[in-house]
């Protein structure tokens, strides 16, 4: 019997395994010749690991089909623990980030249960920034119970 955390490590191989294979399949069955940009996004993508992605990535550019200087993008939550991999995932092929902060207002967060506050939400956008150059946007939410516009442009 495997320890918990190695059965973890083969079920995401075997994952990321599948998914890179059913890409691949799609790729040789599909219309699809060129991909000019890539979005990982939809739920919490960066809580996959930075192989994960760098294999997407790999399988696209061996089917020819990645555009060079492709835009290749991808969400993330601005806790402290997903602004240190921000790195790695640079590193995987990722060149841009949206960064779902949603509110830079303690009470909104608390009200919309993110698991960030406001001092984490700053970091990640600053070391986006530094990562990214001019590649790094933020999700914010407005209308919220108790906002006010002023509150949102402060």
């Amino acid at each position: 019997m495997l320890p918990p955390g190695r059965l973890l490590s083969v079920w995401e191989e075997d994952l990321g395994q599948s998914g890179v294979g059913e890409l691949r399949h799609s790729l040789k069955h599909s219309a699809i010749t060129r991909v000019p940009s890539v979005f990982f996004g939809g739920g919490t993508p960066s809580l996959a690991r930075p192989q994960m992605v760098e294999k997407v990535l790999q399988c696209l550019q061996q089917e020819g089909h990645l555009v060079e200087g492709a835009e290749v993008t991808m969400e993330v939550n601005p806790t402290s623990m997903e602004t240190q991999a921000l790195r790695d995932f640079k590193e995987a092929g990722i060149n841009r980030v949206s960064i779902g902060i949603q509110s830079l207002d303690g009470a909104a967060l608390r009200l919309l249960r993110r698991d960030h506050c406001v001092k984490e939400a700053k970091t990640c956008v600053e070391a986006a920034r530094q990562l990214f150059p001019n590649r790094v946007s933020t999700d914010l939410m407005f209308g919220l119970p108790g906002a006010c516009v002023d509150k949102c442009v402060s």
